[in-house]
């Protein structure tokens, strides 16, 4: 149940990120600094996994950007789609780390911890 209620909240806040990022972009709004807003907000929900999904997105952007002059980044609709992609790529990587890799892990650990706690008493 706790771990419904924390996923839940997690996808919620990514999506208040992404969401909020959309809203904003392009507008008078926007000062510049919406891209650090997402950034950051998207590394602290999803880090350590993240961390380095965002920059592998990022880097595949910039060369995408250098190596073909149609993939402008004023262009407003590819600048969405540019957002989601890389929203997905900050997503994707932590939510396997935390709702599929760390349970896993504690699985194993809790296992573990069994075992050795069994073995204990039967000497």
């Amino acid at each position: 149940m706790f771990v419904a209620i924390v996923k839940i909240l997690w996808v919620g806040l990514c999506l208040i990120v992404l969401f909020f990022t959309l809203t904003h972009f392009g507008t008078p709004d926007d000062s510049g600094d919406l891209d650090l807003f997402f950034y950051w907000s998207m590394v602290m929900l999803s880090f350590p996994a993240g961390f380095l999904g965002g920059y592998l997105s990022l880097g595949i952007v910039f060369v995408g950007y250098s190596i073909f002059p149609w993939f402008e980044p004023k262009n407003y609709f590819l600048s969405i789609l540019t957002w989601i992609f890389v929203w997905f790529s900050f997503f994707v990587p932590g939510y396997f780390q935390w709702f599929r890799l760390m349970p896993y892990v504690f699985r194993k650990l809790q296992k573990k911890r069994l075992e050795a706690r069994k073995e204990r008493v039967s000497h």
